[in-house]
């Protein structure tokens, strides 16, 4: 069954439930009227059971008592110190009193005099009379301690005894004085034997900065000279490169111009040994086939002979002089290379 459509709420009945006479549940409330106005009579009524609005109060009063609760018996309600005018609560007083700084205190030394809780070790060492304290000559060797308030009568009594003692006293320091101006007199003559010594050290040791700066000076001079002279023979091993460059150079193009003529020399010699030995065998041909006129044939071959030996010999001088040219020519650029290596050690032993 659905509620929503099949129950209607009965507005009669409704009107004769509010107008039910009902009477305030609060202690002490007098008040009676429908149910309809109890909200109302609720949110009015002073005999309604609150809690405290004091912190960590739990107690629950009536409205009309709220004031005089929270204000006047509430023991968690706030009140002032006294003394350091702090706010507690009321029921943290007592605890507030044993920490209270300015708490007034019975002086612990015995005088009765009220003192706040800050201000009695004040009191006691500086003002209280009962205080016991050491006499004023302690320094001058009085060992006697007294009351504050009978501090005076033991000055008076003893007067001659606390003179004695500042005699005492008197004569210590005074030796004690004349000790320490033999002393500083000593030390006067030893500060100024060390101040002369140091004058001294610092006069020896001006001379030798000064004599090392000269040399140093000196040396500076020398290493400028030395750097201007090799300046300038690198100038020279430079130019002295050029040369060896250029002489390489020349020498190349001889090297080859030599081998151009060995080569062609070569080639003549090879040449004319083809033809001796076609000579000579057709010399032998001819004695083999003519024997008649030799000798004349002979003279005639002797002549040519011997001009080709001459011809063989100058070819055979000409190989020999090409030979010598090469041998030479490896000796200059033996030398050459052997030149360039020195100069290149030369100059890195100078640098």
């Amino acid at each position: 069954m659905d509620e929503d459509r099949d129950v209607f709420p009965d507005k009669g009945t409704e009107r004769r439930i509010l107008s039910l006479v009902i009477k305030c549940q609060s202690e002490g409330c007098q008040w009676t009227g429908e149910l309809r106005d109890k909200e109302t009579h609720i949110s009015s009524c002073i005999y309604t059971s609150i809690s405290c609005t004091n912190e960590n109060c739990e107690v629950r009063v009536a409205k009309k008592d709220l004031e005089e609760h929270v204000t006047m018996s509430c023991l968690w309600r706030t009140v002032q110190c006294d003394y350091c005018h702090e706010l507690h609560p009321q029921c943290q007083m007592e605890d507030d009193y044993e920490k209270c700084k300015r708490f007034p205190m019975i002086c612990p030394g015995g005088c009765m005099a009220l003192t706040s809780r800050e201000m009695i070790e004040n009191h006691t060492e500086n003002y209280c009379p009962k205080t016991v304290i050491p006499c004023p000559y302690v320094q001058m060797g009085c060992k006697t301690k007294v009351q504050r308030e009978k501090l005076e009568t033991h000055i008076q009594s003893d007067t001659g005894p606390h003179i004695k003692l500042v005699c005492l006293e008197l004569t210590k320091t005074q030796e004690q004085l004349t000790q320490r101006t033999e002393e500083l007199k000593s030390v006067k003559d030893r500060v100024n034997a060390l101040q002369n010594d140091h004058e001294q050290r610092v006069q020896t040791l001006q001379e030798e900065m000064s004599v090392e700066r000269k040399q140093l000076e000196e040396k500076i001079k020398q290493q400028e000279e030395r750097g201007k002279t090799l300046e300038k023979e690198v100038v020279i091993l430079k130019r002295q490169e050029e040369r060896v460059k250029a002489l390489q150079e020349e020498v190349a193009v001889v090297w080859g111009i030599l081998e151009e003529k060995t080569n062609r020399l070569e080639k003549e010699h090879a040449a004319l040994e083809v033809k001796f030995s076609a000579f000579q065998n057709h010399q032998e041909k001819w004695r083999k086939t003519q024997e008649e006129g030799v000798n004349v044939f002979q003279n005639e071959q002797n002549e040519r002979v011997r001009n080709l030996q001459e011809e063989v010999n100058i070819l055979r001088r000409r190989l020999e002089r090409a030979n010598e040219w090469n041998f030479w020519k490896t000796i200059i650029c033996v030398n050459s290379v052997c030149a360039v290596a020195a100069i290149t050690f030369i100059a890195v032993s100078k640098k």
